[in-house]
């Protein structure tokens, strides 16, 4: 052996210190995803029974507390397809609590969601760190964690933390089946669950779809774009044609059960105002956090520049040292897609009579947009400049967070309701209105959950009748509960009557809703009232006339 060679060999790293950065690597981030668990459940679980059930919490809990015959009746026969998934498992973790003796409460009931909700953190950061480096990873969980937005469904007994975490979990594997160098088993296991994962996301939330659709983009981006991951993802086309058809077969039921008619007609047409206010708010928790985005999205295209100019050999970097690597540009592709794609279909499509532009919605972009934040920290090219910008980032997020919390509440019907419970004496009747707008629901909510012996009877003017799913409209009645021959006749039956009145359509349904109280005061005496702003309700002894 020559003198050069041995000059050579002896300055190369020895196998052992080569190996031991990979271990302390390795270690990491097998304690940053149990870090990132915990930290993320903290968040979701501060004060998540403080706030009252709203409407719409109220609608998913009744719903799954029928039995499952009803509960399947509403999805098959088209009236509530949506979130059909989220609804069984809701029905089964009641039945659960039920079994153990626990009571449906409000941190009960949304505890599912903030587990979801923190598995999502964890996707999110196995996501980042294995495409886009330990910086990005980090930066991306940090904004998610303690954004406004995610904790606002993170504490919500809906179906949008569930589908956040299939979705994040269907990106992880659609990205991890492309760029997958193995064959056989090993390369159909990441298609199989990437199959599974997006299908079941379509049935716990129909807006998934457009992340459906923005997945089959950026496979055509990377099938087609000059980059490292052209010639994977040719390689792997037949996989993901594969895995795109078995989707749409197993989504089928559910287009078929969801053609019945538009079930957002409630929401307001878009506009372009509207659409720039909500582009300046994606991350929902202050404008600072906006302008760190911006920031970092003008890094990320400033260090794009550098990787077009700049010698490939000088370029590459690995992503375990913290920056951006040039072989993350292709994720960068897919992480713009699934941003752009919701956005603009969903504001596209809610021009006609669909509307589905709303931020309820497009919360399924929030993972995406914390990647791609941290994809611009993660591109600076100096380490110091990376660490102040994650630094930041920690502090605003972690300085914003607690005004989602003293803000959180959206509707109060605890407060009125345990009102009524105390004021409540046996052979007392309820009524009402509006109950398509969902006024009952709330009420029932907590009278079941309190064990209160107050309950909407099968009598009740306008009350909900949840076995006419299949083969009916439960809330077709809701207009009797304002029909003077139908209260009179009720309150006959009553030696007391309590109205409530919530919810309306307009102002012109409030009117309506006055009129019918207005009659019961000429008619029976009023006892007491209360109103937290969205409900209010009233008293009446109808063995008195009023004034007497």
């Amino acid at each position: 052996m020559d003198e050069t060679v041995k000059r050579r060999l002896a300055v190369l790293p020895k196998p052992e210190s080569v190996k031991a950065p990979v271990r302390r690597a390795r270690g990491m981030d097998t304690l940053a995803a149990p870090l990132v668990w915990l930290v993320a459940l903290a968040f979701n679980l501060t004060r998540l029974g403080a706030p009252s059930l709203w409407m719409d919490e109220a609608f998913s809990v009744q719903l799954a507390r029928q039995p499952l015959p009803v509960l399947m009746a509403a999805y098959t026969s088209g009236a509530e397809p949506n979130m059909i998934a989220y609804h069984l498992l809701l029905h089964g973790w009641l039945a659960l609590g039920a079994a153990l003796g626990l009571p449906a409460t409000e941190a009960f009931v949304r505890l599912p969601s903030a587990v979801f909700a923190a598995v999502a953190a964890v996707a999110l950061y196995a996501l980042g760190r294995r495409f886009l480096g330990r910086t990005a990873a980090l930066v991306a969980v940090v904004v998610y964690v303690a954004s406004g937005w995610q904790l606002t469904y993170a504490q919500e007994a809906r179906g949008y933390a569930m589908q956040l975490a299939l979705v994040v979990i269907g990106w992880l594997a659609l990205l991890a089946a492309v760029s997958s160098r193995a064959a056989g088993w090993r390369a159909w296991r990441w298609w199989g669950l990437f199959t599974a994962i997006m299908a079941l996301s379509v049935y716990t939330q129909a807006f998934s779809a457009l992340v459906l659709l923005a997945q089959g983009l950026a496979v055509g981006a990377w099938l087609v774009w000059p980059t490292a991951w052209r010639a994977r993802a040719r390689r792997a086309l037949p996989q993901a044609v594969a895995s795109f058809v078995a989707i749409g077969a197993l989504i089928t039921p559910f287009v078929l059960a969801s053609r019945h008619g538009a079930k957002t007609g409630w929401l307001p047409s878009p506009s372009l105002v509207e659409l720039a206010g909500k582009l300046e708010g994606l991350i929902a928790t202050g404008r600072h956090v906006a302008l760190v985005a911006l920031v970092a999205l003008a890094l990320l295209v400033a260090a794009g520049a550098w990787l077009l100019v700049t010698p490939v050999g000088k370029r590459l970097r690995r992503p375990d040292n913290g920056a951006l690597a040039a072989e993350a540009w292709p994720v960068v592709i897919g992480l713009a897609l699934w941003i752009v794609v919701p956005v603009v279909v969903s504001y596209a499509v809610s021009l006609g009579p669909a509307r589905i532009f709303s931020s309820r919605y497009l919360v399924v972009i929030l993972p995406g947009l914390c990647l791609l934040l941290g994809a611009g920290v993660a591109a600076l090219r100096w380490p110091a400049a990376r660490l102040a910008t994650v630094g930041l980032l920690a502090v605003i997020m972690l300085a914003l967070a607690p005004s989602y919390y003293a803000h959180a509440q959206v509707e109060d019907w605890r407060t009125p309701v345990r009102w009524l419970e105390r004021a409540y004496q046996p052979g007392d009747g309820l009524v009402s209105y509006n109950n398509v707008q969902g006024c009952e629901l709330p009420v029932d909510y907590y009278l079941q959950t309190d064990g209160s012996p107050a309950r909407f009877g099968a009598n009740s003017p306008g009350v909900i009748n949840w076995s006419l799913y299949g083969h009916g409209d439960p809330f077709g009645n809701f207009s009797r509960a304002l029909d003077p021959s139908a209260l009179a006749a009720y309150a006959a039956r009553h030696p007391r009557l309590f109205f409530i009145e919530g919810r309306f359509t307009n102002a012109a349904d409030a009117a309506k809703a006055h009129a019918a109280q207005a009659w019961l005061d000429a008619h029976y005496r009023l006892v007491g009232q209360t109103s937290s702003g969205v409900v209010t309700i009233r008293l009446y002894d109808t063995r008195v006339a009023p004034g007497a």
